[in-house]
Formats: C-alpha cells, structure tokens, sequence
C-alpha cells in the first residue's frame, strides 16, 4: 500500500526512518469514507553522498500522490535532535 511505496522511496535514497505515525479520520468533510494520515520523520546519514537531491526525492514522493490520489509533501526539518531531516506527511 501507500505506507509501503512511500517508505521505498526513502529507502532508496538511503533516508532512515525515524519516526513513523499513521491514523485514520472518520470525520471526511466529503464523499463519507474515512482519511488516512500518515506523517514522519526521515534523517540522511551524514555526510551526504554528492549524488543526494531532495529536489528528486520530493518529485517522486509527489508523483507517487498523484498515482495513488493522495497529497504527499517532503519539507526540510531544523531540530536539534533531528539534524539534516526531513518531514514527510
């Protein structure tokens, strides 16, 4: 499924997961069927290979939302325990 597909392509890339959190929501404002929510936390181990591109990265995660008609966003982090992360949700 989608959690599967998604987390392919952050492997593929060498992103580890670090965090991982999923829910459904019953209360859809159209159509009565129930929203999956997923939203996480993916670190690049350091130092960054030369051939990493978060451009590349978000442009597959973007298509995969367009193939499976979802919304799938990648956003740069700035944590202290999470340095060179990025959100994913």
């Amino acid at each position: 499924g989608i959690v599967h597909k998604e987390t392919k392509i952050l492997s593929k890339h060498r992103l580890n997961i670090d965090e991982l959190k999923t829910y459904e929501d019953a209360s859809a404002p159209y159509g009565g069927v129930s929203l999956f929510h997923m939203s996480g936390i993916a670190t690049a181990p350091a130092p960054l290979s030369k051939s990493f591109d978060p451009k590349l990265i978000r442009e597959e995660l973007e298509a995969l939302g367009d193939e499976m008609n979802c919304d799938i966003t990648l956003e740069d982090l700035l944590d202290e325990k999470y340095s060179a992360s990025f959100y994913a949700g």
